[in-house]
């Protein structure tokens, strides 16, 4: 099973952007406090897509909470040297308010980050089991 879940503060705005083949992309990253430890600090870039990356961009800004769930992935490459690279890719599938003060403005018509009720976009439970 290939899951992850993280809940952090956003280190910066998001950054939304559309491929070559017209998809949306939206790359954001999240300060996460390690468990048991509120001196430790992990930072995590993130990349989202389709109706999530649009969620992500129109949602949610610096510093607000956030929580994630997605999914990791490896992407392999050669560098311009001719020698063998990966890096490991968390892929945000599912994006919530956590709390931190979504504002009207930037929230639209989402509920409240202040509500009880998470916001999510994008996928189903079932269909996250499914990826």
């Amino acid at each position: 099973m290939n899951n992850i879940s993280l809940m952090g503060r956003l280190v910066a705005d998001p950054n939304l952007s559309v491929t070559a083949a017209g998809k949306q992309l939206c790359k954001f990253a999240l300060a996460v406090d390690r468990p048991k430890s509120k001196e430790t600090v992990d930072f995590f870039d993130l990349i989202a897509r389709e109706d999530t990356a649009e969620f992500v961009a129109k949602h949610f800004k610096k510093g607000q909470r956030a929580a994630v769930v997605g999914y990791l992935t490896v992407e392999k490459w050669t560098d311009k040297d001719g020698n063998n690279r990966k890096t490991v890719e968390i892929v945000a599938v599912r994006a919530y308010f956590a709390g931190g003060g979504a504002t009207p403005e930037r929230a639209g018509d989402a509920k409240s980050a202040s509500e009880p009720e998470w916001e999510s976009c994008g996928i189903t439970d079932e269909e996250l089991f499914d990826l």
